[in-house]
């Protein structure tokens, strides 16, 4: 699960944060100084990129351990299990975006992703082309809201 976590995090963050897991999954995130490990705070942003990785991570090692068993037809391509993610973008930079888009179709066969109209605006640029449907959420009071196809099918809401 280390090696999984760590290789999507390297993939994912662009700064010098090095991580580690330890047997309990707590993942500690710190920087290297005078070759001595310093723990870091980390931002919400990096906080939800150390998150990808580590749901990236756990889909990968999900993935193998599927394919290493000896179930005759069970393979991971033939299991559409979908990450659904609900404002995964709200803390995050453009090259964070960028990167987290360009793995998840790696990561997952299906993605279902709440984002807002303004996370919407970034993100298209990186995954309008694999989107299959668009839904708008209509607030009508504090209780009650509904779900909608996009307005003429479009795309770019």
């Amino acid at each position: 699960m280390n090696q999984y976590v760590q290789g999507y995090f390297k993939e994912l963050y662009h700064g010098n944060l090095d991580l580690a897991i330890d047997d309990n999954y707590n993942i500690q995130t710190f920087n290297s100084f005078n070759d001595e490990k310093v723990s870091t705070k980390l931002s919400t942003g990096t906080n939800d990129i150390k998150n990808f990785a580590f749901v990236f991570g756990l889909e990968a090692l999900a993935k193998d351990h599927i394919n290493d068993s000896d179930e005759g037809d069970l393979k991971a391509e033939n299991e559409p299990y979908p990450l659904v993610l609900d404002g995964p973008f709200s803390h995050t930079d453009g090259k964070h975006i960028e990167n987290m888009c360009r793995l998840m179709p790696q990561v997952a066969n299906q993605v279902v992703i709440a984002v807002s109209r303004k996370d919407w605006l970034i993100t298209k640029n990186y995954l309008e082309n694999r989107v299959k449907r668009i839904y708008e959420m209509k607030h009508i009071t504090e209780e009650r809201s509904i779900i909608l196809p996009a307005e003429n099918g479009e795309k770019n809401v």
